[in-house]
């Protein structure tokens, strides 16, 4: 989507393969004014879907990185939509995520490194 006018005609791209095409639609200038144009039940929902995909973007962060469930949980609790979260990587779990991907010599030459750094 690009930037979006006082009226809220907002120009929105599709893109599919080397075809790309932008139609400017107008989705309201505000809250009041997308009720007024689509209905209370259509913006709710449509609400509530963006915030589920957004929450589940969060929650597969958690996985990738080998969070313990506890912990999705708690950040998923604690989540608000719209607040940017503060991304939190674990060095150890994405190295053990790693690790089942390599080749024996990949292991092999990455114990020798940390035992050089160590």
């Amino acid at each position: 989507m690009a930037d979006q006018n006082q009226n809220g005609v907002i120009d929105v791209t599709a893109k599919k393969g080397e075809i790309s095409v932008t139609v400017p639609y107008d989705f309201g200038a505000n809250l009041q004014d997308m009720v007024s144009k689509f209905g209370e039940e259509v913006v709710f929902t449509n609400a509530r879907q963006s915030m589920k995909i957004t929450l589940q973007a969060l929650i597969r962060r958690g996985v990738e990185t080998g969070q313990p469930e506890d912990s999705i949980k708690a950040q998923a609790q604690a989540w608000i939509p719209g607040v940017q979260q503060e991304r939190k990587s674990d060095p150890i779990s994405l190295i053990t995520q790693k690790w089942g991907q390599l080749s024996e010599a990949d292991r092999k030459e990455m114990l020798k490194k940390l035992k050089e750094m160590a």
